[in-house]
């Protein structure tokens, strides 16, 4: 599966997502993942659009991501995430 969703959101930040959900720092999720530390950046700076985040500091900005998978995922919002 490729490409964007229709919640706008493509399966590699879906992955992003949900390696964050499981307490990955970025180091651990660029190797995981395969990419680079400036395309992870590029995704979560579009994942912090995507969600209304604001330039907040980057560690409460991924408090706050966590808490809204949390809550996306508990209101459909987005689907159950699953294991990479």
């Amino acid at each position: 599966m490729s490409g964007r969703r229709k919640s706008g959101l493509g399966e590699i930040h879906y992955n992003i997502l949900n390696l964050i959900y499981k307490g990955y720092g970025n180091t651990r999720i660029s190797y995981k993942l395969n990419i680079s530390p400036y395309t992870l950046a590029s995704h979560l700076s579009y994942l912090y659009k995507y969600f209304g985040l604001s330039n907040a500091e980057r560690s409460a900005k991924r408090i706050l991501l966590y808490r809204i998978i949390e809550k996306s995922i508990q209101s459909g919002k987005i689907q159950q995430l699953y294991d990479i």
